[in-house]
């Protein structure tokens, strides 16, 4: 997945910021104001952590970018061959056990997904 990084440091960043504000809502108990007081809790925390994860997830997405191709070549790296063939190795076993219904004798080979395609199965790397 091209940008998971950034999905889960957003992700985490908002369960972080509901937990905030459930938490200041239950403490708080009821009252006047006290409802307000969790929901800009929450929304404080929200504004603070939420660039905070997505950058911290663009960062990540980044560095593993630069892991997997050789940056002076451009071409992937020995690790990145590695997964891939293995991914491949994996998908030819299950063909031959027909885990997987085949719907015909092309192979696609795609960074994105894993379902299959109008041409064959997608391998995602």
């Amino acid at each position: 997945m091209e940008h998971s990084g950034r999905r889960i440091g957003v992700a985490l960043a908002a369960a972080v910021s509901l937990a905030v504000a459930g938490v200041t809502a239950w403490s708080a108990g009821s009252g006047e104001g006290r409802a307000t007081f969790a929901a800009l809790a929450g929304g404080g925390f929200a504004a603070v952590l939420l660039p905070l994860g997505w950058l911290l997830g663009r960062h990540y997405d980044r560095i593993k970018a630069r892991s997997e191709r050789d940056s002076l070549t451009g071409s992937f790296n020995r690790g990145f061959m590695e997964r891939c063939f293995e991914r491949l190795s994996e998908f030819r076993r299950c063909a031959a056990t027909s885990e997987y219904p085949s719907q015909s004798s092309t192979l696609t080979i795609s960074r994105r997904s894993t379902t299959p395609t109008a041409t064959g199965w997608a391998i995602g790397c």
